[in-house]
C-alpha cells in the first residue's frame, strides 16, 4: 500500500505516526546518518492502516521488535519545507514499550529496513545537545504523561 503523503500544487500534506519509548531516563530515537538528525521511531502512515497499526508494523520492520502501544498521547502539527515546498505534517504520538526487553540492553543498533538510519538511546537530560526533529520535542516529552490527549503545534 502507499504512504499517505498528499501533494497539492506546490504544497505537501504528510500524515505520520511515531512512538515514544522511555527507559531509565533515556528515550529511543532514530538518527539519519546523512543528515545527522534524530527523530522519533515511526514514519508515514500507510493508506488503509490505522496510525496505531502503521506504527506497530514500522517498528517491527525497522527494529525487528514488536511493541506494546500504550496510548495515543499527542497529535502534533508541524510546518516546515521539503525541497523548498511548504509541508503541513500531522503526527500521532503514542507512548510505547518494546515486548522484547533485549531492546533496552542495546545502546545503538541499525535500522533493519534502512541502513542509512540507526536507533540510539539518548539521555533526556542531553537531548538539547542533539540535532533533532520535530523542534517541539520538548513540548512532546513534557506532556508524555498527561492524562488527556493533547494537540500541539510547532
Amino acid at each position: 500500500m502507499k504512504e499517505i503523503l498528499l501533494k497539492v500544487n506546490n504544497n505537501i500534506l504528510s500524515l505520520k505516526t511515531a512512538g515514544i519509548c522511555l527507559y531509565n531516563g533515556k528515550i529511543l530515537l532514530k538518527k539519519n546518518k546523512n543528515s545527522g538528525i534524530y527523530s522519533f521511531p515511526g514514519g508515514q502512515i500507510i493508506f488503509g492502516e490505522t496510525a496505531e497499526n502503521s506504527l506497530s508494523n514500522k517498528f517491527i520492520e525497522e527494529t525487528d521488535t514488536a511493541v506494546h502501544i500504550e496510548s495515543l498521547k499527542i497529535v502534533s502539527e508541524n510546518f516546515y519545507k521539503i525541497q523548498d515546498k511548504p509541508c503541513h505534517e500531522i503526527c500521532f504520538y503514542y507512548k510505547i514499550s518494546p515486548l522484547d526487553k533485549q531492546l533496552f540492553i542495546k545502546t545503538k543498533f541499525v535500522n533493519f529496513k534502512n541502513s542509512d538510519e540507526f536507533f540510539e538511546w539518548i539521555s533526556i537530560k542531553n537531548i538539547s545537545n542533539t540535532n533533532y526533529f520535530p523542534k517541539n520535542i520538548f513540548k512532546i516529552l513534557k506532556n508524555i504523561n498527561a492524562k488527556e490527549l493533547l494537540h500541539i503545534t510547532g
